[in-house]
């Protein structure tokens, strides 16, 4: 199953857009993903799917956008296999 990394917009982890991390983290064991975990509490998420991008992204998305009571913008990518940022930071 691949690892996922959901990088999410204007979401803070206090102050304006707050989400607590335990709250993202609910909301992906709610959409059915397996091993989530939150990233130094950053607003990121990381977790596994059988689902691809989109599906995964669009779930994602429909929870945070509840939550906030507006759009937020979230960039889901795979960890290519190795579970390596841009900059070669391990984000798992």
């Amino acid at each position: 199953m691949p690892t996922y990394i959901a990088l999410l917009r204007a979401v803070n982890v206090g102050g304006t857009g707050k989400l607590p991390m335990t709250e993202l983290k609910a909301m992906g064991e709610q959409a059915g993903f397996a091993n989530v975990r939150t990233f130094i509490a950053s607003g990121n998420l990381v977790f596994e799917s059988a689902q691809t991008e989109k599906p995964v992204t669009a779930a994602l998305a429909s929870r945070l956008a509840v939550y906030a009571g507006k759009p937020v913008g979230v960039l889901v990518r795979t960890g290519g296999g190795n579970g390596r940022g841009a900059g070669g930071e391990s984000f798992c």
